[in-house]
């Protein structure tokens, strides 16, 4: 029964009702707490103890570890995500990248209060409103290993250490199945498949 629960839990957001949940964000706090939560995947923890010395603008890249696990993850920054980061350092005030999210992650309600004011100004009909903004990490899973990108890969983004952790976010479409057999025959075709950095950056943006 649980496991029941947790599965109808997981859901894939579309990108029309991304893009209605991205144009909800009107302040910078806003964009860096939800823009975060989509295009990285972080926990609310994370993002809201987020600090500039974990924001790698050579390499576009977060790495941290994470509040709750202590495990770090490192994940490639969406271009969009860098435009709001950037626009965030030109005011810059603290080491955080939002002091005002860092003050208030301690008064839970003041968090959550932010993070329902933005579901109903997008006006999309969440079916658990409780998954806060968690369901977004979730919907981030989903999206980078149905879009392609390896389960190793996603551990090192999300900070997992177990690739069972992961299965329950393989949902195979019909289309989806047809691409693994390409990829199938790839692999007797090909003698050797080289996987870089840059690729898989590119593999995250497109799914978006």
């Amino acid at each position: 029964k649980n496991r029941k629960v947790r599965e109808k839990e997981i859901r894939i957001f579309s990108k029309d009702e991304i893009d209605k949940i991205l144009k909800a964000c009107r302040t910078l706090d806003d964009k860096i707490l939800f823009y975060t939560a989509i295009y990285c995947g972080l926990r609310k923890s994370d993002i809201c103890s987020l600090k500039w010395e974990n924001i790698d603008f050579t390499n576009n890249v977060i790495t941290k570890r994470s509040l709750k696990t202590n495990v770090q993850f490192i994940v490639p920054i969406h271009p969009s995500l860098l435009n709001v980061y950037k626009e965030a350092l030109k005011h810059k005030t603290s080491d955080y990248v939002s002091p005002r999210l860092n003050r208030i992650y301690y008064s839970n309600d003041a968090t959550e209060k932010v993070i329902r004011r933005i579901y109903k100004r997008s006006g999309i009909n969440l079916d658990n409103m409780k998954n806060g903004l968690h369901i977004f990490r979730h919907n981030f899973i989903s999206k980078c290993i149905n879009g392609g990108i390896d389960l190793y890969t996603v551990m090192k983004f999300v900070g997992h250490t177990q690739v069972k952790t992961l299965m329950r976010y393989c949902h195979l479409t019909v289309d989806d199945h047809k691409k693994q057999e390409e990829k199938l025959k790839k692999l007797y075709e090909e003698e050797k498949i080289v996987c870089e950095s840059e690729k898989t950056k590119q593999q995250l943006i497109n799914i978006f």
